[in-house]
């Protein structure tokens, strides 16, 4: 067993507007996780939620619809 330490990550400062932060914030508590930990955890949803959605679409022969800025 190695007791080697794995690579930190590296910090990513984030803004947050006033609204999305005390969201964020009552979310990571209700959830008895860490504010970090929410955000991370919500970005990763909406990674695999966007992956779905585009095997689906490949998989149906639909032409997936691109997101645009706004």
């Amino acid at each position: 067993m190695s007791n080697r330490k794995q690579p930190q990550e590296r910090p990513y400062p984030v803004r947050l507007t006033p609204e999305l932060a005390q969201w964020v914030k009552a979310r990571a508590k209700a959830g008895d996780r860490s504010l970090n930990a929410e955000i991370n955890r919500l970005i990763r949803q909406a990674k695999e939620a966007e992956q779905t959605y585009y095997t689906a679409c490949h998989e149906s022969g639909i032409e997936p619809i691109i997101p645009t800025e706004k």
